[in-house]
């Protein structure tokens, strides 16, 4: 197999032959090595199953019992991911928000405590200190009366709102990396929308690097500096968001993904990347 991508010196997140392996010994991730810049958005796109979401998973150190990861190097700035952490490192380091945040909340507690339930179980904060500070973060994500959100149940927000308050939320410690599994993928088009740009001003005004997780090609190449094309637990291709959105795919994965998107007549061609296996192509589309 020809050597991937190294990753380059100084990274904010370096990862080097990372391998996932579930406990009947199915390689889940094989081999994946990129690194995230300060300030950069990557993208992981591919299929359900590709390998995108344990990938994240791993680097967020919240990989299923029985799951076993190995690497050359997976390191965030100075943290050995590969080591048993303290949590409460873990959490002041990396942001997390999720897919669907209609189940990311419990129905049956108000949204206050479940928002700086960060601040103060692991980064040690008073109530009232927490409050205050989720309260700026809300505002700052467009949310209106946000003292009223907090006092609400998650039902009583929109999808559009509970996404934003989530991305307050994961957001609100600083966090050098922001992963983001699938955001905007229970959300309607307009809605999507919103939350991206409120992505984008986390990561232009605060410096975040994010790590953004997606089987939507279209809402990557939108989104992200650079992308990595996932399928059968290896990066098939590397490119810019620009040269994805100016279709300059090389590898027929990503162009049968890039097929797949509707256009803006709603046509929608059937992808075809299920007759393209693994073997055909090595890791990073180079044939072998």
């Amino acid at each position: 197999r020809p050597a991937a991508a190294a990753p380059a010196p100084g990274a904010l997140l370096e990862v080097d032959n990372l391998t996932v392996t579930a406990p009947n010994g199915k390689v889940l991730v094989d081999g994946v090595s990129f690194s995230i810049q300060r300030g950069q958005v990557v993208g992981l796109v591919g299929e359900s199953g590709s390998g995108k979401s344990m990938t994240a998973m791993t680097v967020a150190g919240l990989l299923p019992e029985g799951v076993t990861a190995a690497a050359h190097t997976l390191r965030l700035d100075k943290l050995d991911l590969l080591a048993r952490n303290d949590p409460k490192v873990l959490a002041g380091s990396i942001g997390l928000v999720y897919q669907d945040p209609g189940t990311t909340f419990n129905p049956a507690l108000r949204m206050g405590p479940q928002l700086t339930e960060v601040q103060r179980v692991h980064l040690g904060r008073k109530r009232r200190s927490a409050d205050r500070e989720m309260v700026t973060a809300l505002a700052g994500m467009s949310i209106r009366n946000p003292e009223l959100r907090m006092a609400q149940h998650p039902h009583e927000l929109s999808g559009g709102m509970l996404q934003r308050s989530m991305i307050a939320s994961s957001t609100i410690a600083g966090p050098k990396l922001l992963i983001a599994d699938e955001p905007t993928t229970a959300l309607d088009v307009t809605v999507q929308a919103e939350v991206l740009r409120k992505f984008r001003k986390v990561n232009r005004e605060r410096g975040t690097a994010l790590l953004f997780i997606s089987h939507d090609i279209g809402v990557v190449q939108e989104l992200c500096d650079e992308v990595l094309v996932m399928n059968g637990g290896r990066i098939l291709e590397r490119l810019t968001g620009r040269q994805l959105k100016e279709g300059q795919a090389s590898h027929p994965y990503t162009q049968a993904l890039l097929a797949a998107t509707p256009s803006m007549t709603g046509e929608r061609r059937e992808l075809v990347g299920a007759r393209w296996s693994p073997t055909d192509t090595d890791q990073d589309g180079v044939e072998q």
